[in-house]
């Protein structure tokens, strides 16, 4: 199975984390996507937490970054499911608000990391080596 044939762009030579974005806006899974590549990672996407869940179960990437508020699944419950699925998993929660006490008695698990819109490539990128402990892309 290579990963060009299975849609995720990948550079032969070196290993690149694979990250999944799950949103149901199409213009912010665009813009993360691209500013993910150019910090060196592979991207495979999702419009909705259900889509996502497959995509999680078929590919097991290194992280997964998913919008809060979306139909379908929304990402306390994707979050639930990875997390009941694999403890270890790294995963952000992406919202325009967000209050930790919203998560209480909804879930027994919390994101790894939450991020406020509006955010910079730079916080994602000290999030990202936060959350691993290292930068995964070096």
């Amino acid at each position: 199975m290579t990963a060009e044939k299975e849609g995720v762009e990948s550079s032969e030579e070196v290993h690149r984390p694979l990250v999944l974005i799950v949103d149901d806006d199409k213009f912010n899974r665009h813009i993360l996507a691209e500013f993910l590549k150019e910090m060196g990672f592979d991207v495979i996407t999702a419009s909705d937490g259900m889509e996502g869940w497959e995509r999680y179960i078929e590919y097991l990437p290194e992280l997964v970054i998913s919008d809060l508020n979306m139909p379908q699944m929304d990402g306390i419950a994707l979050l639930s499911q990875i997390k009941k699925h694999n403890k270890n998993q790294v995963v952000f929660l992406v919202t325009g608000y967000y209050d930790q006490d919203q998560l209480a008695g909804d879930t027994d698990y919390y994101p790894d990391v939450c991020l406020n819109k509006p955010f910079t490539i730079a916080d994602l990128q000290s999030s990202i080596i936060s959350a691993f402990g290292y930068d995964p892309t070096q």
